[in-house]
């Protein structure tokens, strides 16, 4: 006995299984917003993810017939996501953000070292996000 089974002709079953992947996927990406606007602790410094909101409206999630995607279009987001390595930052950008989300913007000049010095941590969204979903749905 032999039973075929493909995308072609799964019919009302793969009309099905898409459905929910479609929902897991919206679930993934409802659980990685949560996760930009939650307080973590990195490095000992509690910090939001999301400061400016950009990142966080940056996300959106695309669906096609077989293909469901979650994409963060803000440049910067991988950094988040993975840390990145040591690099310069802009002094008066660093400077505006000090000011806006510090009160200091004196706090631009050691924060640029640091950064030049050690990269940034990575403060994870995505991958939480999907292992939370994962976890759920076990």
């Amino acid at each position: 006995m032999k039973i075929e089974i493909s995308s072609n002709n799964l019919g009302l079953l793969d009309e099905k299984i898409n459905s929910k992947v479609r929902d897991v996927t919206d679930h993934i990406f409802q659980i990685s917003q949560g996760e930009l606007t939650t307080p973590k602790v990195i490095q000992g410094i509690t910090r939001i993810t999301s400061n400016t909101g950009y990142l966080l409206g940056s996300g959106r999630v695309q669906h096609t017939k077989n293909t469901h995607t979650i994409t963060y279009d803000a440049p910067y987001a991988s950094d988040i996501e993975y840390g990145s390595e040591p690099h310069v930052v802009d002094l008066n950008k660093l400077k505006r953000w000090a000011r806006q989300r510090l009160g200091n913007e004196s706090l631009a000049v050691p924060i640029q070292r640091s950064i030049a010095k050690n990269g940034t941590p990575a403060q994870p969204f995505l991958r939480p996000a999907l292992e939370k979903a994962i976890n759920e749905y076990r």
